[in-house]
């Protein structure tokens, strides 16, 4: 019986070969695209879930109290922690610390790199991680000073082909001297970092390299100073709940209870710092992840399903009449209809089964793209990916049989006597096929009106005013302690080209990587523990010009007024927050660098973070001469520049820098293009909804297109007899494409208020935002109408030009 079946639904695919392409060619699409977000869904679930004991390593979160505001929470803490809590509690199995490391220039021969993005660790690094190590021992690769551990690609730019394990590196240390110009020995080749994982870096190097030198040494064991995550690993069958009971005491014994007030820890679990981490600071995370785009990207999955299931149940319920007759002379020779409805219910499962073959197909050709679109390195291996087969099989299943239950139910109900009498029964077929249609409308209009605000949005970020002039700005970063310290030489030689409009220097620049440092301030005379938090910025006279800031109050700094050496500017924010927007001829105080400064001017608010969040408090205090190591601490070089002749002006910046950098690479940017970044991730979800809605509506009018062919088809005798009756072309034309326009307003009124909710929350995540008008809604509607009247026009037009001698023929 099932071969039966099976040699049956294969001779009709052979039969009605457009109609099974159609079938065939919308699931595939949909299925394909499904297993796209599901790849990328299970990304995003696994983030650090490679890690064998993942489920048993916690970062201890540090949780600080301060008056007047909300707690603060950050991921680094004492470096005595680690090693006490591996010494007071049995359930701890092991600890790791490490820290981020300064800027270093790591020689190989000729051959320099300046190099950040590495890590100070100790042996226990790789007892807690499964980072793969290719080479060198796990146990002792970060045990001896001066030890390092390359990751491949770093290895591969400093060594070539080269086999680097126990060959030697030259390191400078600009501002740590000690830890420069010395030989280090690699250890170990580690395999480079999974793309899913929080914590990123170029090498690691041994812990015990700090304890050569006496003011480190003593700084390893502290608990005074927070600047080292803990991660540890506890033993099987333990709670982390129980554990985080112990912490006070635990705390007070080694700080004392006073402190503890202050201070206390609790444990985040591996698995959740991708996810549950926006809301802490010094924080190491290489890429936040949003588990409201897993939800929207799941959601967005079973849509495109759903829409390719429907044209499935459309044109099998529209094609039933062709098969009316098969049925008929099935039931009268026996069969059952629970025969019938698993004969059908098969002929979709098979449909299924080939549509998951060519979406097999579709995947490997557009991984790819997706990758890039996505900013992903994803693979579709299915050896041993238990998820993605368990998903494949899921996705067969579930469109065999949401597709094809209806229609087998439909199909199978059909009775004997009437089908043989000519007659089929009709009722409640059209509402239902109308239904299905005004649901994939409806899908498809939502994501088109996701697609065309969350476009609108990136866009207004990228436009926005930010508070200053954003063109023709190029930065450069300041490596060298000379430079720092005789940054005003540097400038006047920059000036001397008539190409560079304007020169400063500051501490940060908007939209940097690096962070703006937070402080206390209080006003003068205020106790020192009344403080409100807020942004510092050092800069230069010569900041506001070049970033064209209007000065709202007061003046700018001037450098040959001797009394403006401990000047500070505030923000509108900070004017208002301190003063109630009179802060002139006031001083402000910064406890902890025992800093005073006198305030000479306001300048209007500027945009110096993402507009994810909105404009804080900032001080801009006067850059004194010499080096980074004061309160405001020089970092980078900002030109504005003219337009023209631009390679010739960066030719002469990296030429300047060369002659008082000799050592360092020149690392330069145009300012919006940092600018832009802040924004890649809101795009790449943009762009996937994009793509997504398209494929929605590909699928959709795939469907449409064969449903308009056999709705026309059926009723090429109406159109004979209407054109016969003096029917113009466009009022066919309009009769074969009115029943389409009707579902979609149908669909545009449902999907309407659902984007509308869906936008707000979405857009509820930025401090500045665009309006949801309706506009956009009817404009979604309208591209909605006009790509589903040009699917179907093609056979309205043909329907509406035939020869009505031929139409009446028909049949």
């Amino acid at each position: 019986m099932l071969k039966n079946y099976l040699k049956i639904a294969l001779r009709n695919f052979r039969k009605h070969k457009a109609y099974t392409f159609i079938n065939i060619f919308g699931l595939a699409v949909g299925i394909a695209c499904c297993l796209l977000l599901l790849l990328h869904i299970q990304d995003e679930l696994n983030f650090d879930g490679f890690h064998e004991k993942a489920d048993r390593i916690y970062r201890v979160v540090e949780q600080r109290s301060r008056p007047n505001q909300s707690d603060q929470h950050v991921a680094v803490t004492f470096p005595a922690l680690g090693p006490a809590m591996v010494d007071d509690f049995p359930e701890v199995e092991s600890t790791v610390r490490f820290f981020q490391g300064w800027r270093l220039t790591i020689k190989k021969g000729e051959t320099a790199q300046i190099a950040r993005n590495y890590l100070f660790s100790e042996p226990g690094f790789f007892q807690v991680f499964d980072f793969e190590l290719l080479d060198g021992d796990p146990n002792t690769a970060l045990r001896e000073p001066r030890s390092i551990v390359l990751t491949e690609s770093f290895a591969r730019q400093l060594f070539g082909e080269e086999n680097p394990l126990g060959k030697p590196l030259n390191i400078e240390a600009e501002d740590f001297p000690e830890f420069g110009r010395s030989e280090y020995l690699v250890t170990g080749l580690l395999r480079d970092i999974p793309h899913n994982s929080h914590l990123d870096f170029k090498f690691l190097i041994s812990l015990s390299t700090v304890n050569e030198f006496e003011d480190w040494r003593d700084l390893l064991t502290s608990w005074t100073s927070s600047f080292m995550p803990t991660y540890l690993v506890l033993q099987e069958g333990n709670s982390s709940a129980e554990l985080e009971s112990k912490f006070v005491d635990f705390s007070k014994k080694y700080r004392g209870e006073e402190a503890w007030a202050k201070r206390k820890f609790y444990l985040q679990p591996l698995e959740d710092i991708h996810f549950y981490s926006t809301h802490i600071d010094f924080e190491q995370n290489r890429s936040e992840g949003d588990l409201t785009f897993v939800y929207i990207f799941s959601l967005i999955a079973v849509f495109i399903l759903i829409i390719a299931g429907i044209n499935y149940m459309n044109l099998a319920t529209a094609r039933s009449l062709t098969r009316a007759k098969e049925v008929g002379l099935r039931k009268v020779v026996g069969a059952f209809k629970r025969q019938l409805v698993g004969q059908f219910l098969g002929e979709s499962m098979v449909t299924s089964f080939l549509a998951m073959i060519v979406a097999i197909g579709f995947v490997e050709f557009a991984l790819p793209r997706f990758n890039s679109l996505a900013g992903k390195a994803l693979t579709f291996d299915l050896s041993g990916n238990t998820f993605l087969w368990l998903g494949m099989l899921g996705i067969t299943v579930f469109i065999g049989i949401v597709s094809g239950f209806y229609p087998s139910l439909y199909l199978s109900r059909f009775r004997p006597v009437m089908v043989i009498k000519g007659a089929t029964e009709k009722a409640g077929q059209s509402g239902i096929r109308q239904a299905l249609v005004v649901t994939q409308f409806t899908f498809s209009i939502i994501m088109i009106v996701v697609t065309l605000f969350s476009s609108r949005q990136v866009e207004y970020l990228r436009s926005k005013n930010l508070g200053f002039n954003k063109d023709h700005l190029v930065v450069f970063d300041i490596n060298h302690d000379d430079v720092q310290t005789n940054w005003r030489t540097v400038k006047t030689e920059l000036m001397r080209n008539s190409a560079i409009k304007k020169v400063t220097v500051s501490s940060r620049v908007p939209g940097d990587w690096k962070s703006f440092r937070r402080i206390q301030v209080v006003q003068d005379g205020d106790a020192d523990a009344e403080t409100t938090s807020m942004f510092f910025n050092g800069v230069d006279e010569d900041f506001v010009k070049t970033y064209e800031i209007e000065v709202v109050q007061g003046r700018n700094f001037l450098r040959e007024m001797a009394s403006d050496s401990s000047a500070v500017l505030l923000n509108e924010t900070a004017a208002k927050t301190l003063f109630n927007n009179s802060p002139m001829g006031k001083q402000i105080k910064i406890p902890r660098y025992s800093f005073v400064g006198h305030i000479v001017g306001v300048v209007q608010d500027f945009n110096y973070h993402s507009l994810h969040s909105e404009i804080s408090p900032m001080v801009l205090g006067f850059m004194p001469d010499g080096g980074r190591h004061s309160v405001h601490g020089v970092d980078y070089f900002t030109m504005r520049i003219s337009g023209e002749n631009i390679p010739q002006t960066i030719e002469f910046i990296t030429g300047v820098h060369e002659q008082v950098d000799p050592i360092n690479p020149i690392e330069y940017a145009f300012l919006d293009t940092w600018l832009h970044n802040q924004y890649e991730s809101d795009e790449q979800v943009g762009s996937i909804f994009g793509v997504a809605a398209g494929l929605a509506i590909l699928i959709a009018c795939v469907g449409l297109f064969g449903l308009a062919t056999f709705m026309a088809e059926q009723r090429t005798k109406e159109i004979g007899i209407r054109k016969v009756l003096g029917a113009t072309i466009s009022n066919i034309i309009l009769l074969v494409s009115k029943e389409f326009t009707k579902t979609l307003v149908i669909g545009l009124i449902i999907a309407s208020p659902i984007a509308y909710f869906a936008m707000d929350r979405w857009l509820d995540e930025f401090a500045y935002r665009i309006d949801l008008d309706i506009w956009t809604f009817l404009l979604a509607g309208f591209l909605a109408l006009v790509i589903s009247l040009g699917t179907v026009s093609y056979q309205a037009i043909k329907a509406a030009l035939a020869n009505p001698v031929e139409a009446l023929r028909y049949e």
